[in-house]
């Protein structure tokens, strides 16, 4: 068998430790903030500096939430899929599925959230329309800010039709309603054969 293959240095150096790194990049953002409020008056006769400062803050930003998306992804989602798959018994099978499920609900959830702040979609109560803009967002006196319940049920295909999604939330409905077909009929299929087969080895291999 061959040997599993190593992350590279720079990929050691933005990911290893990511708590202790989610950290120290919160304390810098707070850093630049008072920097950016102590400094603004010498921006107008250094703009360059200014623009440095901006450049760097951009950078942390983006590498902050990158960082988020590293730690759901590896406690939210690599973690318990690998437990899934390795499930010995029918309790741990079950509560890895759980956690497993919860885990993309909330990064569905998280979306829709974004894709409402950045004016690119939302959800309302009731009949949806055909036509979005940006304003429909702050006059639709039905908006809705159930993300978790609709990611629930459109991940299920229950599809009550009680929260209907605008703008591009329609597109990652239709995303979300995919990975749920294939998390409950590919995915559990696989591990559901790789439980059984252990189940069947273990009084064999006794």
């Amino acid at each position: 068998m061959g040997e599993s293959k190593r992350p590279s240095r720079l990929r050691r150096a933005l990911f290893d430790r990511p708590i202790l790194k989610l950290l120290i990049t919160l304390l810098a953002i707070g850093v630049l903030f008072k920097v950016v409020e102590s400094t603004s008056k010498v921006w107008d006769s250094w703009p360059v500096i200014g623009y440095l400062i901006a450049l760097l803050g951009l950078a942390v930003v983006i590498y902050f939430i990158v960082l988020i998306l590293h730690i759901v992804g590896i406690y939210l989602i690599r973690k318990p899929l690998d437990r899934l798959l390795s499930a010995q018994g029918i309790f741990s099978l079950l509560f890895s599925y759980a956690v497993f499920i919860l885990g993309i609900l909330f990064l569905v959830s998280l979306a829709f959230l974004v894709l409402q702040n950045l004016g690119l979609g939302y959800l309302t109560y009731g009949q949806g329309s055909d036509k979005f803009t940006t304003e429909m967002i702050a006059n639709d006196p039905n908006i809705s800010e159930d993300y978790f319940y609709f990611s629930a049920i459109t991940f299920f295909s229950v599809g009550y039709g009680d929260v209907c999604p605008m703008g591009l939330c329609k597109i990652m409905a239709v995303v979300t309603a995919f990975a749920g077909n294939i998390v409950t009929v590919v995915l559990m299929a696989i591990v559901v054969s790789l439980y059984l087969n252990r189940r069947t080895k273990t009084p064999d291999q006794t």
